[in-house]
């Protein structure tokens, strides 16, 4: 027994199991990997930690600035409610003023005008604001009454403020009903208003397109020596302000330029452009698109650099908006001063120009007038056209017809309460009557362009009287609209 037992052990210790021990050195060497792995988890764990406090962090600084941005958005909400209320006032003192300067108008004609005038006299009424004047000289007189139209809505605003929109327009309506019922002949500046006049208050108008007679010109020999280096010229000519898509335009064109549709050609910009930020927002916006060299402006022209800008120009872009009322119905003089130097025109969807058969062959339409694109593939498609058409002149020319239209011999009065620019239109009514030798009056706001024709041709056998101006041609207005007041 005792042998059996040590033969027993012998075996055992001669053959140990090593099962136990390797299951133990798996067991550590899977300890180790959860160890590892715990590790890498932790470390993990700790930058998805750290990222979410980061991630806190931004949302913590976002929603701080979003109740930094709603706090500045009810600042303005209150700024725009208190100028809101202000420019309510202004216009509540503005609007009986208003009413009171058509009287004072009225009573400055009567006073300077009637006791000069016989009944074969004319009496012209420059736009529905200056009609009542008009009206009550010629009712005076006995004279014949004519009435431009330069525009037919903005007169609802010279209704007593106190009156409901929809009694003012019917009062506004009876009123031009009436006093243009009584003119001997009435004109406007384009088929929107004419239609606008034959439907809303049953006047037929005459439309008295301002076409040019010739496109002759005295160059300048700056404008000359600043566009010579340009093979082609794109220009813009208009009073330009912020609600006019200039801007979208010029970025049109660089954007031309830029894709080599518009090599060597520059861009004229022609008229003032108020206000001064908006000025100094359109040059720096040049500045920092590196076109500063391609891209003037030159302001306000006088008569020969316009006239040389035109004869240089390639291409005319006429910056007005079709959603805008008074662009949409209005028919520009530059479409008539680029026609008659042939020079194509890109114009946005104004229903009077697309209309004009004259202009066929001539136009290049800009789909959306806000679109700085829409304007660069106008101007690409533009500039492959033929460097000059033919001319759009007429004969006999717009003064001729406007002639015919004012009729008589006798002296002409008019009166221009207009606070509409439209200068040269009345330029060439003016400069009209003064061919004709017709011994003209003129009481209204644009002296300035009548102490031009009376200065640039002295020789010429007419009397032309600008009431308000003494003899060393400063001007004194007879009449003025309320001060610090703008409606």
């Amino acid at each position: 027994m005792k042998i059996l037992t040590w033969i027993g052990l012998g075996r055992s210790r001669a053959k140990p199991d090593n099962t136990s021990e390797n299951r133990i050195a798996r067991q550590a060497a899977q300890i180790d990997r959860l160890r590892a792995r715990c590790t890498h988890l932790t470390e993990r764990l700790g930058i998805v930690r750290a990222r979410e406090l980061n991630r806190k962090a931004q949302v913590d600084r976002l929603r701080a600035k979003c109740a930094r941005l709603t706090e500045r958005l009810d600042i303005v909400r209150a700024r725009d409610l208190r100028r809101k209320a202000q420019l309510d006032r202004l216009r509540s003192q503005a609007a009986p003023q208003l009413i009171t300067q058509q009287l004072q108008v009225a009573d400055a004609a009567v006073e300077m005008l009637a006791p000069r005038l016989s009944p074969d006299a004319v009496v012209f009424a420059r736009g529905l604001e200056s009609l009542p004047a008009a009206a009550a000289v010629a009712e005076l007189t006995g004279a014949r009454l004519v009435c431009d139209v330069l525009e037919v809505r903005d007169y609802t605003q010279r209704v007593a403020h106190r009156t409901a929109p929809l009694t003012a327009r019917v009062i506004a309506q009876a009123t031009q009903a009436h006093l243009l019922t009584r003119c001997a002949h009435v004109t406007t500046v384009s088929p929107t208003i004419a239609a606008e006049l034959r439907e809303g208050l049953g006047v037929a108008a005459d439309i008295m397109g301002q076409w040019h007679t010739g496109n002759a010109y005295v160059p300048d020999p700056d404008i000359e020596s600043r566009l010579a280096p340009f093979e082609r010229v794109v220009t813009i000519n208009c009073m330009q302000n912020e609600i006019s898509p200039l801007l979208p335009a010029l970025d049109g064109f660089i954007a031309a330029v830029r894709a080599g549709a518009a090599d060597g050609t520059a861009c004229v910009v022609a008229g003032r452009i108020t206000p001064p930020t908006f000025q100094q927002q359109v040059e720096e916006h040049i500045e920092r698109s590196g076109m500063s060299e391609r891209i003037m402006l030159l302001g306000q022209l006088e008569d020969e650099a316009y006239g040389t800008v035109l004869a240089r120009t390639t291409l005319g872009l006429v910056t007005l908006d079709p959603e805008i009322g008074n662009h949409r119905a209005s028919f520009p003089n530059r479409v008539v001063d680029f026609a008659a130097f042939g020079a194509p025109i890109c114009v946005p969807e104004l229903p009077d120009v697309l209309g004009e058969p004259r202009l066929e062959g001539y136009l290049r339409i800009v789909r959306a007038a806000r679109d700085p694109h829409a304007w660069e593939v106008a101007i690409a498609a533009a500039l492959k056209m033929p460097v000059r058409l033919t001319p759009v002149l007429a004969r006999p020319g717009w003064e001729r017809a406007f002639l015919d239209g004012v009729g008589g011999r006798a002296e002409v009065a008019i009166v221009d309460s207009s606070l509409r620019w439209h200068g040269n239109r009345i330029k060439r009514q003016l400069d009209a009557i003064v061919r004709a030798n017709r011994p003209a009056l003129y009481l209204g706001r644009n002296w300035r362009i009548v102490d031009g024709i009376r200065r640039g041709d002295p020789e010429t056998p007419f009397v032309l009287e600008t009431f308000g101006t003494p003899a060393d041609l400063t001007y004194r207005p007879a009449w003025s609209a309320p001060s610090n007041t703008q409606i």
